[in-house]
């Protein structure tokens, strides 16, 4: 590995630290997108139980009225 000195020092850990400064905001929103995503598709699949429970409902009462 060779020694960085003076100047180029500086520049390399400032192209370290922001380079992984980068990186750690990238996944931190990356993150934050699938768990909104993952909330997201939690409330639809809610949704959509709540909407095949009300169909069933519905079927039912119907079944019921026609005997």
């Amino acid at each position: 590995m060779p020694v960085i000195t003076g100047m180029n020092s500086e520049r390399y850990l400032y192209t370290i630290y922001s380079k992984s400064a980068y990186y750690w905001l990238n996944n931190a929103i990356v993150e934050a997108g699938a768990e909104v995503e993952r909330k997201r598709l939690s409330q639809n699949s809610l949704l959509l139980d709540d909407d095949l429970e009300q169909k069933l409902a519905y079927t039912v009462a119907e079944g019921l009225q026609e005997k």
